[in-house]
């Protein structure tokens, strides 16, 4: 089974799985994340097949699905006990891992909930719909139902938002798990559950019709209406960081104390194309913290072991032997490249190119250890792009130092084998976008006599460069390759 992709925020004791609505990903909750406490609370923001960091995720798109990858998650973040919150469509899910593990669930928050015996859409209401998934129907649909009231601009944020976050057969797919389907093996609970409903929200989602859905099924229901509409996470962000948190804390889950960590932590993950790429981190035995990111379970890079990549920066900047430089790096990964041109003090600008938005998210959110240094230099930029697409277009301006780190190695890349950055025509190209006296440097794993005669086939000074280290991990000798042309 694959992982369901999200965003991890705080470290505090008191675990919180959020899931998202029909209308939206995880980002939903963008407005209401910085009037949460990071330090009694862990959230982690999930989401479902199809949706944000899960879109290339691909599956039945039903209840039961959903219900398994919810707990999933969960016992891979090593949470046995936990809070969930569900809005609409996933108050469903919430309740059916509710019902398939109560164990595990302290308490639900259900934002405009729906009944676990659910909507009962008849059929004509079902396919209008799925029509939904044509972008003229969605227009003119939420036009009608979200103008009136907030304005074209809230019509159009909501659009908006919809098409960037799913693919359009998941959110047909999903379709029939809220208008149809019922949480399966629910009986009466004392668990703790929150309902918030939005005044001007339609049927069924109004405070007597939520009330009477919830009532029968649970023994402790509270509602809070808020003065807003079905988004209520969206219309009043700080009123309900503040209601969730005050419901959260009234109801702790059975042992507060923070247990020990499970290690290794994992802050965030998504799939992506390239396969489902985490970040996570675990001590050394020295009590030192490594972070890491790995690529479908297989380990990419460390915090510890940068040596090299470090090495790439400084190599190439002690060859070119210019100051005021314009430095260009394909990946970035943990940073350590850039920090390490950067702190050379020769490089008047610093400008990475990476691929992977998620890889981006994590350096602008703080998660890597070098974010506050990187993000807050002024010489530092990020750009999303294609590296290797770019270098193989026409020069844009005259660089200075070329760096790669993006392959293990010219003969295993991440992407498609074989990679024809690495044979000469593409180093040509790459070559046009140097400055007089530019240097090109690039990262690899391990030696590579191929490589060496196609950068010598364009570069008249080419010197393969080995960089050993000790791997803080496990104590091992390594050795890397550091490839410089000029």
């Amino acid at each position: 089974m694959s992982l369901l992709g999200y965003d991890r925020m705080g470290d505090g004791g008191e675990r919180v799985l959020v899931l998202h609505d029909w209308f939206g990903d995880h980002h939903n909750y963008d407005g209401v994340r910085p009037y949460l406490d990071p330090h009694s609370f862990t959230f982690v923001f999930a989401d479902l097949r199809g949706y944000g960091a899960s879109r290339a995720l691909r599956g039945r798109c039903d209840l039961t699905e959903a219900a398994a990858d919810v707990l999933a998650l969960a016992d891979a973040l090593g949470w046995e006990r936990f809070h969930l919150v569900g809005h609409s469509m996933t108050s469903l899910v919430a309740q059916q891992v509710a019902a398939d593990r109560p164990d595990c669930v302290a308490t639900l928050t259900l934002a405009t909930p729906i009944a676990p015996t659910g909507m009962g859409a008849p059929p004509e209401v079902v396919a209008w719909l799925e029509g939904l998934d044509d972008e003229g129907a969605r227009h003119a649909a939420f036009f009608d139902r979200f103008a009136a009231r907030l304005g074209p601009s809230w019509a159009l944020f909501k659009l908006g938002r919809w098409s960037a976050s799913a693919r359009h057969d998941a959110v047909r797919s999903f379709v029939r798990t809220y208008a149809t389907e019922a949480v399966v093996g629910l009986v009466p609970r004392a668990m703790p559950v929150f309902a918030i409903v939005g005044a001007h929200d339609d049927a069924p989602f109004t405070e007597p019709e939520v009330r009477a859905g919830l009532a029968p099924h649970y023994a402790d229901v509270a509602v809070e209406v808020f003065d807003a509409g079905h988004s209520v996470m969206l219309e009043c962000p700080v009123r309900f960081a503040a209601a969730l948190e005050r419901f959260l804390r009234a109801h702790p889950s059975a042992d507060p104390t923070p247990p020990e960590p499970r290690w290794p932590e994992y802050l965030a993950a998504e799939e992506t194309e390239i396969g489902l790429l985490a970040l996570r981190r675990q001590p050394l035995p020295d009590g030192r913290m490594v972070t890491e990111i790995t690529v479908d379970h297989r380990f990419l890079m460390s915090s510890e072991t940068a040596d090299s990549e470090r090495q790439l920066a400084e190599l190439a900047i002690a060859m070119h032997g210019g100051t005021d430089l314009d430095v260009w790096v394909g990946g970035l990964g943990l940073g350590h490249t850039a920090h390490a041109a950067l702190a050379t003090g020769k490089a008047r600008r610093v400008e990475v190119i990476e691929l992977l938005p998620v890889v981006i998210g994590w350096m602008q959110r703080g998660l890597v250890p070098l974010s506050a240094e990187l993000v807050g230099d002024p010489r530092f930029v990020i750009t999303r792009g294609d590296a290797y697409a770019l270098l193989a277009g026409p020069p844009t301006r005259p660089i200075d130092v070329i760096l790669i780190d993006v392959d293990h190695s010219p003969d295993d890349p991440l992407g498609t084998w074989p990679n024809p950055f690495y044979a000469a025509p593409n180093l040509r190209r790459c070559k046009a976008h140097l400055a007089p006296g530019g240097v090109l440097a690039v990262w690899s794993g391990g030696p590579n006599v191929v490589f060496v005669d196609s950068l010598r086939q364009v570069f008249d000074d080419v010197r393969p460069v080995a960089v050993s280290f000790k791997n803080a991990l496990d104590g091992s000798a390594e050795t890397n390759l550091v490839f410089l042309a000029r």
